[in-house]
């Protein structure tokens, strides 16, 4: 199982070349989602406000003229804030974007697959992480880099699957809806069609093509046993959109940070926040069936970013959300001591117990 010994740290002009990536990948989407010749306004929901721009795009038209609000961000949020404030309209460089995302790739990053970039790119583009949706999963992992600062050897695993979260009551409040997911996975692979599900027909949560790549769209599990082996609804990926409902996801998707992918020029992704994702995994690990393989890549995971965190100085992080975790109860901390002790004695002694 990998540790600290298998992180290699990466060198200051990579990450100068990733924080420069991230930011104006970032611009760019922005640019495209929300045009110069439209406007921002504030939306009250629940005692929270919102931002939303409304733009003179003609396939957002409604009757009478106007055209649908798109949800931009939290109010409050410093990095949309920061991008609705200050000038925009100015060009980013897509050579320099290309240039850097491609000299990453070269020095030994880790990138997608083909069939992951393509789909990322696609459900990017529909509004799935403008509308709050989560990237979890091997893929997400790939993210976490250039945010810790190490190249992470399990970053290089491959799973054939884009898994997608989804916080059910966030998803239900937005108001606003992401373009047809379905005919922009078509539009990736003609072959891909929805999988039923064995206790619901009337929506869709899972897609796979004739390759067997599979996109699964999870939600979190509202508490109620009646919930359970039933497909929860999910306004803001679409009509008749749903998720597949999984117990531990609201901790994992809690405060979830935005960061890259490596494909092409680069794709802006939300992803878990990376202490999150490690207690997490400890806990996923420790509820697989004895045997199933998939237990050492989450151990595996898990021990690096534990580990990360550690070399950044950052173990505090990590702590907090363990003790969160911890603290909800006997089977939660059951799962936690269980996974604890099938690491290694130096990644134990980083964990409170």
């Amino acid at each position: 199982m990998t540790g600290k010994q298998g992180l290699q740290p990466i060198s200051d002009d990579e990450r100068l070349i990733f924080d420069e990536l991230l930011r104006d990948v970032g611009d760019v989407e922005f640019e495209a989602t929300y045009p110069l010749d439209g406007e921002f306004f504030t939306v009250c929901d629940g005692g929270r406000e919102y931002w939303y721009h409304r733009g003179p795009q003609t396939n957002f038209a409604l009757p009478g003229g106007r055209s649908r609000p798109r949800y931009a961000g939290q109010c409050r949020d410093p990095e949309i804030e920061d991008r609705i404030n200050r000038a925009r309209g100015a060009n980013v460089d897509t050579f320099r974007l290309r240039n850097g995302a491609e000299t990453l790739r070269q020095r030994g990053w880790t990138s997608p697959t083909h069939m992951e970039g393509r789909v990322l790119k696609a459900l990017s583009e529909a509004g799935v992480f403008r509308l709050r949706s989560v990237l979890v999963g091997s893929v997400a992992y790939q993210a976490y880099s250039g945010l810790l600062g190490f190249r992470l050897p399990c970053a290089s695993l491959r799973t054939d699957d884009v898994d997608i979260a989804v916080d059910f009551g966030i998803s239900n409040s937005i108001d606003d809806t992401c373009d047809d997911i379905p005919a922009a996975l078509r539009a990736v692979d003609p072959s891909f069609s929805p999988k039923p599900h064995l206790n619901d027909h009337t929506m869709m949560a899972s897609f796979k093509s004739s390759t067997d790549f599979q996109v699964e769209f999870l939600a979190t599990h509202r508490g109620s046993d009646e919930h359970t082996g039933r497909l929860s609804p999910l306004r803001s990926l679409g009509p008749h959109m749903a998720g597949v409902p999984l117990r531990y996801l609201d901790f994992l998707i809690k405060h979830p940070v935005r960061s890259m992918v490596l494909f092409d020029s680069g794709i802006g992704v939300t992803v878990p926040a990376p202490e999150r994702f490690a207690v997490h995994k400890l806990i996923v690990a420790a509820s697989r069936r004895a045997g199933n393989p998939k237990i050492l890549k989450d151990l595996a995971q898990a021990s690096e970013l534990i580990n990360a965190h550690a070399e950044k100085g950052w173990i505090g992080r990590l702590e907090l959300a363990w003790v969160e975790a911890w603290a909800r109860g006997g089977s939660w901390r059951a799962k936690l001591a269980n996974s604890l002790k099938k690491l290694d004695k130096t990644t134990q002694m980083l964990l409170p117990h």
